[in-house]
């Protein structure tokens, strides 16, 4: 009856494999869930239908926004929150409301384009 035994330096490799392993995924896991609740704040930009006003989640989505690109804006949260109230009731105000980030970048840039081509 033979006994294979496993040799020392085999463990000590397999213990660092998955020490390292498990370190990379947490790793992966903290870069994509922070990535995610960014890209999920930014939904609070574009209205849903019927809706006049945004509530408290989308709320808490701009201020997040906020926080994050506070250095870029220059202005509070709280002047966030209000730019995005303004928003809203621009929107829905439209015939015909963007339905998409796309649309709403044209829908912004149409004025600016235009008073390009005017000079």
């Amino acid at each position: 009856m033979q006994h294979h035994r496993k040799q020392p330096r085999s463990i000590f490799s397999g213990c660092n494999f998955c020490a390292f392993f498990v370190s990379f995924v947490k790793q992966l896991c903290e870069r994509f869930l922070a990535h995610k609740q960014l890209l999920t704040s930014f939904m609070c930009l574009l209205p849903g239908k019927g809706c006049g006003r945004p509530n408290p989640e989308l709320i808490d989505g701009i201020r997040h926004l906020g926080e994050v690109y506070n250095a870029a804006i220059s202005c509070s949260v709280d002047v966030v929150v209000a730019e995005l109230q303004l928003w809203y009731n621009h929107v829905t105000s439209l015939d015909k409301p963007p339905v998409n980030a796309l649309e709403a970048f044209v829908f912004v840039m149409q004025p600016c384009c235009l008073l390009l081509r005017g000079y």
